[in-house]
C-alpha cells in the first residue's frame, strides 16, 4: 500500500521555500491539480478559487499554484486574504470545483501549507491527495511556466463571507462595540 509522503492530517505543510514548497513543487501541485480536476469535472472548465494568509510566503506560493492550474486550462479565481473557513464557504457558495486555501495555520511563521477543498468545500479524500501527490511526483511539466503576478482579488468574496457570518447572528444583531481580540496565529 502506497502511503503520502507529501500531505498530513490537513493538507501539505512544510518551510516555505524548501522542498515540498519550493517553486518546483508547488508549480507541479498546480499543474497536476489542474489535470486532475479537469478528470473530475468531465466536461467543462474546471473553477478553483484561491485564498492565503498573511504570511510573507503565501502570495508567491499563490502566483505559482495559479500559474500551474491555469497551464492545464482550469480558471483560477482569487480571493486575496481570507480565511480557511472562507475559501470553504466560497467553493460552496460559488459551485467551484474546488478550493485552496495557502496557509500554515497556527505553524510558525516560516511554514506555510496547501489545503484542497473539493467542490462540497470539505476537504479532499485520503484517496484523492494520494491521486494527487502521486501525479505531483510523476509530473514533469513545472519548468517553463511563470508565476501570475497580476492576481487580483475578486472584490465581492470577502463581503459574501462577512454576509454570511453576519446571517448566523440571531435576529440581526448588531456587531458588540468594545474591545476585540484577534489571535493572528502567524498568519
Amino acid at each position: 500500500m502506497h502511503t503520502r509522503k507529501l500531505f498530513g492530517t490537513d493538507g501539505m505543510r512544510g518551510v516555505a521555500g524548501r522542498y515540498p514548497l519550493d517553486r518546483e513543487t508547488v508549480l507541479k501541485f498546480g499543474k497536476s491539480l489542474g489535470v486532475m480536476l479537469h478528470k473530475m469535472n468531465g466536461t467543462g472548465r474546471p473553477e478553483v478559487v484561491l485564498g492565503e494568509d498573511t504570511r510573507e510566503s503565501s502570495r508567491w506560493i499563490s502566483e505559482l499554484l495559479a500559474a500551474g492550474i491555469a497551464s492545464a486550462g482550469a480558471r483560477v479565481f482569487y480571493a486575496g486574504v481570507i480565511t480557511t473557513p472562507g475559501v470553504a464557504f466560497l467553493t460552496r457558495h460559488h459551485g467551484f470545483t474546488a478550493g485552496i486555501m495557502v496557509s500554515a495555520s497556527h505553524n510558525p511563521y516560516y511554514d506555510n501549507g496547501i489545503k484542497v477543498f473539493s467542490n462540497s468545500g470539505l476537504k479532499l479524500s485520503d484517496a484523492q491527495e494520494l491521486e494527487l501527490e502521486r501525479a505531483i511526483e510523476s509530473n514533469h511539466l513545472g519548468a517553463g511556466i511563470e508565476p501570475l503576478h497580476d492576481l487580483a482579488a475578486e472584490p465581492e468574496f470577502l463581503s459574501q463571507y462577512v454576509g454570511y457570518l453576519r446571517s448566523l447572528l440571531p435576529g440581526n444583531l448588531p456587531l458588540p462595540v468594545g474591545p476585540l481580540v484577534v489571535d493572528c496565529a502567524n498568519g
